[in-house]
């Protein structure tokens, strides 16, 4: 079983993602925690090093899905809190735009996928990762909502008011919209779910509805 999600930032993907995984006996892939983490070793390797590092390092989900761990050789470090730092928030997009740098985390993840019922989320999951997913889903709301969201969710781990990360979200959807390589698009095949005046609660028995369906 594949469960593809894509939606823009703050659309509530990994909150939701995850409790469907646990409801649903799903592995949960946050795609968008990868692509933060190279970002994170961006800042500490030159452009060729990189794509030889995050061609053999090993992403390890931890908890559900909350925690991640890069392993590099015998290294091994926790980037779960560094990866959602202003540093690495301000890079992510450019870092995501990289042809090179999709091409080799598409590879991973879709292997991740080959032996795994999996509920994975990103921005490119329904139109290039995994598109002959049993269940493709574009979540979205409007973007008071996801600032709102996002504000709550960072809350002690950045400086940041509500109103700059507003800001930061309207230049991430239009950069991750626009970009060349795999850009944010719904594909006509997923199911469209706003979920701006739903519950949490809502949400998640929405796509469970829809998982039963497909597997029933």
């Amino acid at each position: 079983m594949q469960v593809a999600v894509d939606g823009p930032a703050g659309s509530g993907k990994s909150t939701v993602c995850k409790k469907v995984a646990i409801s649903n006996d799903l592995m949960y892939l946050d795609t968008g925690a990868m692509y933060r983490s190279v970002a994170y070793l961006s800042l500490k390797f030159d452009r060729d090093k990189l794509l030889d590092i995050i061609e053999k390092v090993e992403f390890i989900f931890s908890d559900n899905g909350s925690k991640l761990s890069l392993k590099i050789d015998s290294m091994i470090e926790d980037v779960t809190d560094i990866i959602r730092s202003n540093e690495v928030t301000s890079i992510v997009s450019d870092v995501s735009s990289d042809e090179l740098i999709r091409k080799i985390l598409t590879n991973k993840q879709q292997v991740i996928a080959l032996s795994n019922d999996i509920i994975m989320e990103g921005r490119d999951i329904t139109t290039v990762v995994l598109p002959n997913a049993d269940v493709k889903i574009f979540l979205t709301a409007s973007v008071e909502e996801r600032a709102k969201r996002r504000y709550e969710e960072v809350n002690g781990l950045t400086d940041k008011s509500y109103d700059e990360i507003l800001a930061d979200i309207i230049k991430r959807d239009d950069l991750d919209s626009n970009r060349g390589v795999a850009p944010l698009i719904k594909s006509d095949d997923s199911y469209a779910l706003d979920t701006t005046t739903l519950t949490l609660d809502e949400v998640i028995c929405e796509i469970g509805k829809l998982i039963v369906e497909k597997r029933g």
